[in-house]
């Protein structure tokens, strides 16, 4: 069961891609147009030389030598590119980049990961033993890719990914406002973009002010399987491929989609940010929107089971389209940073307080199976009625409770009937939901197990009051270590 829910998992944080990622301008691009040119080299050289002022992620863009600072060299070497002569500088690597902050302090001796298997990402999820391994997300296909994650402290994003014959650079925009939880900007490249090369990160510190403002989220339903990554919509026609992508048909026909015409675009973007969840039980909401010069920043709050609560597969839409004003815009990225946090018992409801009063099991012959089932007892008729129809054990627990026990407590009574199982069994939790109440039981394999019927009692104790309305008894059974397989003696 433990593997199939790691399967499952790894379809979660692994994300086979079909094609390399892209990355964001090239380098030297510093007007964002998508191409270098002599106009980019001439910006360099003002702000090179003191002319102009430029921004932290300018600056990580133009720094086309990857010492870390501006400077004429820089220009020299663009102008020189743009001409068409053949200059030795690192060249642009293709790359994916995915942003996660965690629910824990930062981390002093954090340091650069590189990841280039399965198995390697397995040891760096569980190496942390505060956050739950579900916590961390990434985009990587290990057969051909490989994952880097850059610890960060704050807002953070990938500006530009480069390689020359002894290193790889990678240009990060951080933000001086620090924040308290530790964070990684998982960063995917091509295997053969890394190859034997060493990784160097550069941060350019981003100054700039922020001017947050509140993102109005549109209407909107998702009635797709497609997963459509962040993305910023700037035009019709970008509204129109967003259409294509996501809903799989013309703009005309998304209801949700209508009125975002010609003359909104000219003074407004709309920001994709919409999450697909994988597993039934996940959670998020927006916290923020903000147009900076660096990025758009979306941050996200995602709540998502741990391992050990992992369930089965589905998809649950959670839609955000977020309208922004379009002053300041000059062709930015939308980046996603997610904040983290796992549900841990509210995976099962919410938790009750409970007592063990009473369990037992004794073996019988397979031929007198006659099934099992889970009750709630609340009145001290209907537990005598109970005990007196038990033939196995009915004698053994008809002194637990008294008529009193019932004025402010009802029983949980589990009838089991289980074959191949041990009394190495128990109650690690009950748990209200709805209108059920669900029992958490843990299972305690011996090395030994034989085959055998069991047939069991368990009585639990919980406030009346906590079981007003209750349709329904679950039993939730786990173990400790469930990729253990046992022969059967």
């Amino acid at each position: 069961m433990r593997m199939k829910r790691w399967l499952a998992l790894v379809s979660v944080l692994v994300c086979m891609l079909a094609a390399m990622p892209v990355g964001a301008s090239p380098s030297g691009d510093m007007d964002r147009s998508d191409a270098v040119n002599m106009m980019d080299a001439l910006s360099l050289y003002a702000a090179a030389s003191g002319a102009k002022t430029v921004s932290a992620s300018a600056t990580a863009r133009g720094d086309v030598d990857r010492d870390g600072t501006l400077s004429v060299q820089d220009a020299l070497l663009l102008y020189a590119a743009s001409a068409g002569q053949t200059v030795n500088i690192p060249t642009d690597v293709a790359f994916d980049a995915s942003y996660v902050m965690l629910p824990v302090p930062a981390y002093e001796t954090a340091a650069t990961v590189v990841i280039t298997s399965a198995a390697e990402w397995n040891t760096f999820i569980r190496s942390d033993a505060a956050v739950d391994p579900a916590c961390y997300t990434a985009k990587c296909s290990f057969g051909t890719q490989t994952l880097i994650g850059l610890p960060i402290n704050g807002e953070a994003c990938v500006a530009a990914v480069t390689a020359d014959e002894e290193s790889l650079y990678i240009s990060l925009v951080v933000s001086e406002a620090a924040d308290t939880a530790q964070g990684y900007a998982f960063v995917t490249v091509d295997k053969t973009a890394l190859g034997n090369r060493d990784v160097t990160v550069t941060a350019y510190r981003d100054s700039e002010e922020k001017h947050s403002e509140s993102p109005v989220v549109a209407k909107g339903i998702v009635g797709t399987y497609n997963r459509v990554g962040s993305r910023v919509i700037d035009s019709v026609e970008a509204l129109s491929a967003f259409a294509e992508a996501m809903y799989q048909k013309p703009l005309a026909d998304v209801a949700e989609l209508n009125g975002f015409d010609e003359a909104f675009f000219e003074e407004h973007l709309l920001v994709w940010a919409g999450y697909v969840a994988p597993v039934l039980g996940h959670d998020m909401k927006v916290l923020s929107c903000e147009l900076r010069d660096s990025a758009i920043y979306i941050h996200r709050a995602l709540t998502v089971l741990p391992y050990d609560a992992f369930g089965f597969t589905a998809v649950q839409g959670f839609p955000a389209m977020l309208v922004l004003s379009r002053e300041g815009y000059s062709g930015q990225e939308a980046v996603l940073i997610d904040h983290m946090q796992t549900v841990k018992e509210e995976a099962y409801g919410t938790p009750l307080d409970y007592e063990v009063l009473y369990t037992e099991t004794v073996n019988h012959r397979y031929d007198q199976m006659i099934g099992g089932r889970y009750a709630l007892i609340d009145s001290y008729e209907a537990f005598l009625a109970e005990a007196e129809q038990d033939d196995l054990l009915g004698h053994c627990y008809q002194t637990v409770v008294d008529e009193a026990f019932f004025e402010d407590n009802v029983l949980i009574a589990l009838f089991t009937e289980e074959l191949f199982v041990t009394e190495n069994v128990a109650i690690e939790g009950v748990y209200r939901d709805g209108n059920a109440i669900r029992v958490l039981r843990l299972w305690d394999y011996p090395e030994d197990l034989t085959a055998t019927t069991r047939y069991g009692r368990t009585l639990i104790r919980v406030a009346a009051s906590d079981a007003t309305a209750v349709a329904e008894i679950l039993l939730i059974d786990h173990s400790r270590d469930e990729e253990v397989h046992y022969e059967l003696l």
